[in-house]
């Protein structure tokens, strides 16, 4: 213990002296969640709009207004044809059009059930679909007047009009925005850059300095060296943790329905596989520059696109969704949004916590035994 503990001493005067690494703990974090948190969304708003009205009657102008007086419509293209609306739209300038076929008026008017045109912008699938769920929206409300006006006048005439009301309550995210489902998200991906970046580097930069042959002669054990980089780390984590949290809870306005204890507890499962995956990585690595390219390519890229945290891993070939439960960031996500948005508690996410530690003792005794042969 009294070789871990001067180890574990040696590794924090070195963070201490180098600034650099200071700024990755402290600061890198704090950059990241709020790129995350202000850019990584998926809500659509400003969406560019072309109309053509071929009614041109008051009630063509109102479901006009109703489109523009929302937060998701601006109307930046007015033409006289169908047809004209195809330039734009190609170019990128329109991203909805709204085509309004004559008689539009009369029929609302009759009591009947005009339609009307929607063009989307398809190329950007994910905006596309979004555009078209608030055009369906905005629609909807536009004619909810006429649809009781038409139940009033059937009642007059002794006719029963049948009608399905639906509530649609949101649980968890209210106001359905995308900042919420991805701020805690990106805990655990700025955690887990952070982790495995340092841990990568840390046997790969005693080999480039020189000291990793003192180390090698001097009576410590190859565990005592391993877990002596670990440890340190993991008290960088729970800071770096802390920093991400705050910014979350107080930048973002994120709630935290469950226990922030929960949140930390679990985290150490995360740590740990995180931590392995660095150590694992610098005993593969002869420089600082290899390790950052194999954290960079073969370990940030398929965790961020495999853990569900950008794609749905439901969205995925059956393959794929096999290859994403060796993926210790899916589960993390998990608990992430668990503790802060449903407010679960270790009962209903500790299968994903022991799933993480399983991989880690895995993960690291494969570095274990990968940094024996180094040492020989």
């Amino acid at each position: 213990m009294y070789r871990l503990f001067r180890l574990i001493q040696k590794e924090f005067l070195q963070l201490r002296r180098d600034p650099r690494m200071f700024a990755i703990m402290l600061i890198a974090p704090v950059i990241q969640l709020i790129i995350i948190g202000y850019a990584a969304t998926t809500d659509v708003n400003d969406l560019e709009l072309g109309v053509c009205d071929l009614d041109r009657t008051e009630q063509s102008r109102t479901l006009i207004t109703a489109f523009t007086s929302s937060d998701y419509f601006i109307l930046t293209t007015f033409v006289d044809t169908p047809a004209e609306l195809d330039y734009p739209i190609a170019r990128g300038d329109v991203a909805l059009g709204l085509v309004i076929p004559k008689n539009f008026g009369r029929d609302l008017l009759l009591t009947r059930s005009p339609q009307v045109q929607v063009l989307v912008d398809g190329s950007d699938a994910t905006s596309g679909t979004i555009a078209l769920g608030y055009s369906k929206a905005v629609i909807r409300l536009f004619s909810r007047p006429f649809m009781q006006q038409m139940r009033n006048n059937l009642r007059i005439r002794n006719i029963s009009l049948p009608a399905v009301q639906v509530e649609n309550r949101a649980w968890f995210n209210p106001e359905l925005k995308s900042r919420v489902y991805m701020v805690p998200a990106g805990v655990g991906l700025v955690l887990l850059l952070i982790m495995i970046m340092l841990t990568a580097m840390a046997l790969v930069k005693e080999r480039e300095i020189g000291t990793m042959e003192q180390l090698i002669v001097t009576p410590i054990r190859g565990w005592e060296l391993l877990l002596g980089k670990i440890i340190p780390f993991i008290l960088v984590g729970i800071v770096a943790e802390t920093v991400v949290v705050v910014v979350a809870i107080f930048v973002f306005h994120i709630p935290l329905h469950g226990h922030i204890s929960t949140l930390y507890f679990l985290s150490f499962g995360f740590f740990f596989t995180t931590l392995g995956l660095g150590i694992l990585i610098s005993t593969l690595c002869k420089t600082q520059q290899q390790a950052m390219l194999i954290t960079a390519f073969f370990i940030m890229l398929p965790f961020v696109y495999l853990s569900g945290f950008v794609f749905p891993i439901e969205n995925m070939p059956e393959l794929i969704q096999l290859i994403t439960y060796l993926i210790p960031l899916r589960y993390f996500l998990v608990i992430a949004r668990g503790v802060f948005l449903k407010g679960s508690g270790w009962f209903e996410l500790w299968d994903e916590f022991a799933i993480m530690v399983l991989l880690g003792i895995i993960i690291f005794i494969a570095a274990l035994l990968r940094f024996k042969k180094k040492l020989d």
